[in-house]
């Protein structure tokens, strides 16, 4: 069993025959709608910045002002020492590590020579 489709009454138009409407706009209405979407788009943007502020803030204090990790403490200390000491590289036989002032040093000197020649 189908159902007939109805068909919306049609709309009924002031027909005057000039071609334009002859009723004014409600600019009262026009000027509270205005208002209202210039506050609505001030306070979204107002709440958002307060949102970013925050959640700066809050990154900030866990990246910068976090106490540092013992084992980050204990790498860097690691790291410095090896820099700053003379031994022989891990798996390579007879490669040797400088401390990099005096690797800094050796290189001056080596250009020196080599310009002096």
């Amino acid at each position: 069993m189908t159902i007939p489709a109805k068909t919306p009454p049609p709309i009924e138009l002031e027909e005057t025959g000039d071609g334009y409407e002859k009723r004014d706009v409600n600019l009262r209405m026009v000027v509270v709608l205005s208002v209202a979407s210039a506050l609505l788009v001030i306070g979204f943007s107002l709440i958002l910045n307060e949102y970013f502020l925050i959640t700066k803030n809050k990154i900030y204090e866990e990246q910068v002002l976090a106490k540092e990790s013992p084992r980050l403490i204990e790498y860097q200390r690691e790291t410095e020492a090896l820099l700053n000491s003379f031994g022989e590289i891990e798996g390579k036989e007879g490669t040797f590590r400088i401390p990099v002032e005096s690797a800094m040093e050796l290189l001056v000197k080596q250009a020196q020579a080599k310009s002096a020649d």
